[in-house]
């Protein structure tokens, strides 16, 4: 399989509904995706990332104050074909996963809406189809 076709078939869930109890009080009127950093907020940059190597298939499980999360990306990436799936208040990360899995496609790649990362997303899909 080359990068081109495991980049078509390839589903990232943003997990986005946990409550941020640790970053309160600054979580109790935004949910900690939506927390700004250098201008951008979190998610903003995780979505960016993703769009940036070309996976279109991109859904995020939402849940804590998941109407934030829904309004803010339909404005900002209302272009690119998100799903936003509510997972619900309390669910667990496997609850998230199960309810939004049904919508993937058939490889899966999961991170959290509050964790960037700088690495060559390429690269590491290569190692990976090399190795499989």
């Amino acid at each position: 399989m080359t990068l081109i076709e495991f980049k078509k078939n390839l589903t990232v869930v943003i997990l986005c509904g946990g409550k941020g109890l640790r970053l309160r009080p600054l979580t109790n009127q935004l949910p900690k995706p939506l927390i700004k950093i250098n201008d951008k907020s979190i998610l903003e940059n995780i979505i960016s990332y993703f769009l940036s190597y070309n996976i279109k298939n991109i859904i995020i499980a939402t849940g804590y104050k998941n109407n934030l999360i829904n309004k803010f990306v339909k404005k900002k990436f209302k272009k690119n074909k998100i799903k936003l799936i509510y997972t619900g208040y309390n669910s667990d990360i496997i609850k998230r996963l199960e309810k939004t899995s049904e919508y993937s496609k058939n490889y899966l790649l999961a991170c959290y809406g509050d964790t960037m990362v700088d690495i060559d997303l390429d690269k590491y899909i290569k190692f990976y189809l090399k190795k499989s």
